[in-house]
């Protein structure tokens, strides 16, 4: 209902401001005119970058290992928000994850998965203060 009354104030004020104006053409004006007076925010996004390599056990880059991200807040990778994202590593074992983030300080999670292995977890706050180097271990029978 307040929508509807809303619309109907809305009227009858473009029709008082433009009397030989039809409701399309005052609508129409109308939304030009509000769009025109729309207020612009300052905001501030930080770049963020995660990166690391995964390593087995004996030292050596593991290629084919899921990464994934999961971050406490949204964050955007483009126009796109998101909070997960998932990554393979390369065949020197390294991943990374770039995106911005409207908050300087973004929580995440990362877990790297690989059949035959045991999930391993790390926490950090954005912006990570190294470069990871993640060790898998093989699961145990």
């Amino acid at each position: 209902m307040s929508g509807r009354m809303a619309a109907v104030g809305t009227k009858k004020t473009l029709m008082s401001v433009f009397p030989s104006s039809s409701w399309a053409s005052a609508a129409s004006l109308g939304t030009a005119i509000v769009l025109g007076l729309s207020c612009s925010c300052v905001t501030r996004d930080w770049a963020v970058v995660v990166s690391g390599v995964v390593l087995a056990e004996t030292g050596v880059p593991m290629a084919g290992v899921e990464v994934e991200l999961k971050t406490k807040y949204e964050v955007f990778r483009a126009t796109e928000a998101l909070t997960s994202a998932s990554a393979v590593t390369e065949q020197d074992g390294s991943f990374s994850f770039a995106f911005n983030s409207h908050r300087r300080q973004v929580p995440y999670q990362l877990f790297c998965r690989r059949i035959g292995y045991e999930v391993a977890e790390v926490s950090g706050v954005s912006p990570p203060a190294q470069t990871y180097r993640i060790n898998l271990r093989k699961a145990r029978p």
